[in-house]
Parts: C-alpha cells; sequence; structure tokens
C-alpha cells in the first residue's frame, strides 16, 4: 500500500502542536501514513507535548520523531524529507492554520499519475479565505506573482505551507536554505527541472504574529530575491541535483523529444519549400496578395493590412539585402515555433507527457502548415500568435487563474496586430469567455478592463490612422475590399455561376486610384447584394467543408510541380471536391497526393481525434460543457469568421485546440484498449 510522509517541522509550538498531530491523525487518508516529526530545538515544552502525544499514539501510525539544534523550518522540513520513506511526502505545520483534511485533494493528482508535484493553494476557494493581515497576504501574492512573471507559471499561492511531492523527487533534489526561503528555493528548482505544479484548493485558518506566527518581513525580501537568482543566476546542473531518477528522466525526455520534433519540422518545411522546377527562389513563395506585405513593392500603402507583417518584414529589409527570403525562413522557423504551445496544450488536455508529443507530431506533419510556412503572407505569423493564445485560455480555464488569462489577451492582441479577424474576438469574445474561466467575478471585470486598455493602447494608433486617411476604423481597409470577394460567391451561388467569373465583372466596376471611392463602393456593392439574394447570403456563410481541406497544392506549387491561378477554387464551389481536383491536376502532377498521403493520413487523425473528444464532451456535457465553448470560441471562430471566401490556410488556428484535443481522445483509446487486454 501507498505511504502518505508527513513532515512536521516544530519550533515552540506548545500551545499548538498537540491539537495539530490530533488532526494529522484523524485526517481521512486513502493510503498509510507515516509521521516524521521534527523539533527544531525547541526552548519551551514542545518537546514534552510531542513526547505525551507519541506515547499516547505510537501504535496508531508509522511516527518518527527527530531532534536537532535550531537551524530554521528549512533545515527541520529537509532532516524530515531525508528521513522521510513515504511514496508522497507533505509538509505540516505544527500550528494548526491548515487542515489536515485537505490531505486528501492535495495526494490525488499524484496518485493519478497527473503530476509529481501539488500546491494547496489558499486562493483557489476564495469563500473559505481568510487572511492574518493584508501585509501577509500581498507579501505571499508578491512572491507569487513573481514566480509567474519569470518562470511563466499560474501559481496562485507559492508561499502555501501544504506542498506535495512525489516522495523520490523531493528526496532527490538537494535545497540549501535553512529558514523559510527553502520555499522559493525548491519551487524555483522544480519549474527549472521542468516540472509541472498542480494547484488544489484547501483551506486557512492563520493566526497573528502576537499568537506565535514566525514570518517576518526580512523572510519575505528574501523569498523575493531567491526567486529572483534561481532563475537567471544559478546554472542548471547546480539547480537539478541528482538526475538519476526516473522522475526527472521522465521530463527531460518530454522537453528533450520536443526539441527533436521541432528540427524535424523545421527541416520537413525547409526541404518542401525548395523549387525544384525553373523559377526564381523569390518568386515560388510569393501569392497574389504577398506584396501588398512589402512596403517597397508598387503601390505599397501601410493601411492596407495590419502593420505586424509589414513591420516586419520592413525590419528585415534594414538588416538583410534578402529580405523576402529572411521573411521566408523567418516563417519556416516560426511554424515550426508553434509546435511548443500545440504540445503544451495536449500536455495539459491530456494530463500526459505523451499528450504533448502526440500534439506536436499532428502539428508538425499538417500539410497546410508545412505549405504556408515559407510564404509571404501573414498566416503563419498570425497563427503562431493565435496558438500562445489558445494554450493560455485554456490554461486559464484550468487553473482559473487571471495572468494566464491576460497572457491570452496579450497573445490575442499580437495575433490582431497581424491579422485584423481577430480583433473581434478580443474586444467581443474573450470578455465573454472571461465570465466562465475567471474567478471571482471582480477579477473577470478587471481581466476585461485591461484587456480593452490593452487593445486601446496598442491597436487604436493604426486604426486613427486609417480613419484619418480613408474614413474607416479598422487595422486593414483590405476586409473592405474583401467585400468583392464575398458578393462574388454570394452572386455566384444564386446564379450558378463560376465564382471566378463573377469576381472579374465585379472587379472591373470598383473606383481605382481613390480609396475613400473603393471603399464607399465596396459597402454599398454588399449591402445591395445581401438585399438582393438574401437566401444566397446565409447560405454562403454557413460553414464550409472546403476550409478544413488539407492544402496539397500549396506544397506543389511551393515545390514547382504546379502553379496557382487556375481557377480551382471557383470550380471547388461549383462543382465540388472532386472536380476541383480533377481541375487542378489537369495538366499532371497527381502523383504529388500520393507521395504527401503520409502527411495527409496525420491530418484525418487529428481530424478523428477531435471529434471523438466533442463527442465525449456532449455525452459529458454537464463536466464539460465549458470545452465545447471554448471549442467554439478558439476554433470554430476561425472556420465559420471568413465567410464565403474561404481557403484552407484560414482554419490554421483553429488546429491548435484540434490537434490539442486529438491528442486526449488517442490516449483515451489506448487506455481502454489496455483495460480490455487486462
Amino acid at each position: 500500500m501507498k505511504k502518505l510522509s508527513i513532515i512536521i517541522p516544530c519550533y515552540n509550538e506548545e500551545r499548538t502542536v498537540s491539537t495539530a498531530l490530533d488532526m494529522v491523525l484523524a485526517a481521512p487518508l486513502s493510503i498509510s501514513k507515516e509521521l516524521v516529526i521534527v523539533n527544531d530545538g525547541s526552548t519551551d515544552n514542545s518537546e514534552l507535548e510531542i513526547k505525551k502525544w507519541i506515547d499516547l499514539h505510537k501504535s496508531e501510525c508509522e511516527i518518527k520523531y527527530l531532534k536537532k539544534e535550531n537551524g530554521g523550518k528549512g533545515s527541520a522540513v529537509r532532516m524530515g524529507i531525508e528521513n522521510s520513506s513515504g511514496d508522497i511526502v507533505i509538509i505540516q505545520d505544527a500550528d494548526c492554520e491548515y487542515d489536515p483534511c485537505d490531505y486528501e485533494k492535495c495526494i490525488q493528482p499524484i496518485l493519478n499519475g497527473e503530476t509529481q508535484v501539488v500546491y494547496g493553494s489558499r486562493e483557489r476557494d476564495v469563500h473559505n479565505r481568510t487572511r492574518s493581515s493584508w501585509f501577509f497576504y500581498l507579501g505571499g501574492l508578491s512572491v507569487s506573482l513573481l514566480f509567474n512573471l519569470l518562470y511563466g507559471t499560474s501559481l496562485s499561492d507559492e508561499p502555501t505551507c501544504y506542498k506535495t511531492f512525489d516522495g523520490d523527487l523531493i528526496r532527490s533534489i538537494k535545497f540549501r536554505n535553512n529558514k523559510f526561503g527553502w520555499e522559493p528555493e525548491v519551487t524555483a528548482k522544480l519549474l527549472r527541472m521542468g516540472f509541472n505544479i498542480v494547484e488544489v484548493p484547501i483551506s486557512y485558518h492563520p493566526r497573528k504574529i502576537n499568537e506565535g506566527k514566525k514570518i517576518r518581513l526580512k523572510d519575505g525580501i528574501e523569498a523575493l530575491w531567491l526567486t529572483f537568482i534561481y532563475r537567471f543566476l544559478i546554472p542548471m546542473d547546480k539547480v537539478a541535483g541528482e538526475k538519476n531518477i526516473a522522475a526527472v528522466k521522465k521530463e527531460f525526455n518530454f522537453r528533450t523529444t520536443l526539441i527533436g520534433i521541432f528540427c524535424l519540422a523545421y527541416l520537413l518545411r525547409l526541404f518542401l519549400a525548395i523549387p525544384y522546377g525553373n523559377m526564381a527562389v523569390e518568386n515560388h513563395l510569393m501569392r497574389p496578395d504577398s506584396l501588398s506585405y512589402c512596403y517597397d513593392a508598387p503601390g505599397f500603402d501601410w493601411g492596407f493590412r495590419a502593420p505586424l507583417p509589414c513591420i516586419l518584414y520592413w525590419i528585415l529589409t534594414k538588416i538583410s539585402p534578402y529580405a523576402l527570403r529572411s521573411y521566408a525562413v523567418l516563417g519556416i522557423l516560426l511554424s515550426s515555433l508553434t509546435v511548443f504551445p500545440v504540445a503544451y496544450l495536449g500536455k495539459l488536455f491530456s494530463k500526459r507527457n505523451a499528450g504533448g508529443i502526440i500534439a506536436a507530431l499532428l502539428w508538425c506533419f499538417n500539410v497546410t502548415s508545412i505549405g504556408h510556412a515559407p510564404l509571404i503572407l501573414s498566416d503563419t505569423l498570425f497563427t503562431f500568435f493565435a496558438a500562445w493564445q489558445v494554450f493560455c485560455i485554456v490554461r486559464a480555464y484550468e487553473t482559473k487563474r487571471l495572468i494566464d488569462f491576460a497572457y491570452g489577451l496579450g497573445f490575442g492582441t499580437l495575433a490582431a496586430l497581424t491579422r485584423g479577424i481577430n480583433l473581434p474576438w478580443i474586444l467581443a469574445v474573450a470578455p465573454v469567455l472571461a465570465l466562465f474561466i475567471v474567478r471571482p467575478l471582480w477579477k473577470c471585470g478587471l481581466a476585461v478592463i485591461v484587456n480593452f486598455i490593452l487593445a486601446a493602447a496598442l491597436l487604436l494608433p493604426f486604426m486613427k490612422y486609417n480613419y484619418d486617411r480613408y474614413g474607416v476604423w479598422s487595422l486593414e481597409y483590405n476586409a473592405y475590399n474583401a467585400s468583392v470577394h464575398n458578393c462574388s460567391a454570394i452572386i455566384a451561388h444564386a446564379q450558378k455561376r463560376n465564382s471566378n467569373d463573377v469576381l472579374a465583372e465585379l472587379q472591373a466596376k470598383v473606383p481605382h486610384g481613390n480609396v475613400r471611392e473603393s471603399i464607399k463602393f465596396n459597402k454599398e456593392l454588399f449591402s445591395a447584394t445581401v438585399r438582393q439574394y438574401p437566401v444566397s447570403f446565409v447560405m454562403t456563410h454557413l460553414p464550409q467543408y472546403q476550409i478544413m481541406l488539407p492544402d496539397v497544392p500549396t506544397v506543389s506549387e511551393n515545390m514547382g510541380f504546379s502553379t496557382s491561378g487556375r481557377g480551382t477554387l471557383g470550380v471547388l464551389r461549383q462543382h465540388g471536391i472532386i472536380a476541383a481536383v480533377r481541375h487542378y491536376f489537369s495538366g499532371g502532377g497527381a502523383w504529388v497526393v500520393l507521395a504527401l498521403l503520409p502527411l495527409l493520413v496525420f491530418c484525418g487523425l487529428g481530424y478523428i481525434g477531435c471529434l471523438i473528444f466533442l463527442i465525449h464532451a456532449l455525452i459529458n456535457f454537464k463536466k464539460c460543457w465549458l470545452y465545447i465553448i471554448l471549442w467554439g470560441a478558439l476554433s470554430f471562430y476561425y472556420i465559420f469568421l471568413p465567410g464565403p471566401v474561404v481557403m484552407p490556410r484560414y482554419h490554421l488556428p483553429a488546429l491548435i485546440f484540434t490537434f490539442g484535443a486529438a491528442a486526449w481522445s488517442f490516449l483515451q483509446v489506448k487506455k481502454i484498449g489496455s483495460k480490455k487486454q487486462q
């Protein structure tokens, strides 16, 4: 039977130690207990109280009593851990501030294999939270916030006493601080080694200084300092200590595997971006929209596109004589780096490293991502920011932490600066999500306020630029020019015509040379088209399967085996996928589809896995209903919003959630299969 070692450091706690030990002994637990009591050189009657208690209860559970000279809480905890033998170790003060009835909540994530470190958070359950003083509360909050900023975590209560560890793991970590600083030291070392700290809500009944509380201001300052130095000034080999235990190897192997998948993704995208036909290197990665991002192109206008890709290209022209090639290589790098947020999301969903590996592989071999990685467009940069946005929002749901939601809003704002399509998400969808994710409600309100302040500070200057010049509050006035494309799809649907032919007719009518007149014409055209063809407007704005098709043609075009501009999209809308494939490969090159078939299998597995996840969420709707909302907000948003003119590259951000959910599904299928074999 598994065992929990309860480390109980004690220094001058004669008034409370017996009561605390009674509470520990009476606490309900699904595994056996081992009490390791460490007398840290008490000068009162604590030792007498402890020995009397042990004499009364020594037959009820395994008890170890250790005595040492006074050295501080850290030294007592270290001695207790070194002398423990439990599969799990938890720290318990002898002052009755914490309730041992919370042990079971703390050990369950470790017993379930979800993590190896659990912190009992006094901040998770605000209805059960009392404070000895605002001074202590703000001090603990400051330490937690600094950890979150420096280590990228989402801890709500780092200074908590109820730190719970896998026994072999904590016995392998050598911490040196003898006083309260042992807590930020061990937390920093665990995070530097890559371990995930899970928090569970616990109760708390604090005492005041005149009642024996021992922590002081200098301890808080030391905690902040240690948080900093263990992040930047301590080498990794001194942080990790002994690395010969399975737990450390497991996390090390996970990170090493992710780096390997990143390298594979980079090389694969680079190889499939090399032209094998007779074409210029700069031209084969250009598409009809590409020049609109290049500030040195004829007719370039800063307001036509969202600013970030254009600024990025402008910077590349200043530092490299081959700006287009540099942009392509950077796109390949960003597409490959997206492996990491996808993997972290898969790990978050499945609570397993294997889930992260599966999600990373699905992204690595995704055809659409491979095809668009090197193109002189904004989609890869946009997807990179959107991927971190999706991960942070889902993690905020898991942790209920405002800081995670704030990170999500930050990445969402960067995504909006890359493509204006994300603007409605951060201004409308995100505030609604905050109502479901962030607790308590006052924090939700704060999140919404911060969201709008951030959006105003970063986005309004660019929107005002377009308003002053063209009379539209928009990050990119290209959104209004897209009305011609949307109208061509609506009219083609109503008149049963090829949308490319309709588009050519409409573009001939657009006023050229005057942006304001062009925008006005597009607005009026869209309004008139909707009034004339309301049914076709609705039908063309319904979800379209075409957007989810793997983009094999783009990979083929990058390699020089085919060319774009064949009017295949119009054939697809009018006659369906089979006719479009025949049309596209009518001049040969269909063998490319067969060559890329293994990659298409990965794409199909990702869709099937996500479907299983959604079916499970619907069946368990009471527990998983928010996942349905998250999928709709974070995934469906990028599928439905484009409207009637859809291209596979538009759905790249939707794949982040899709592959994370698929990783969970595959591990569930594996688990079910293992049970049947047993």
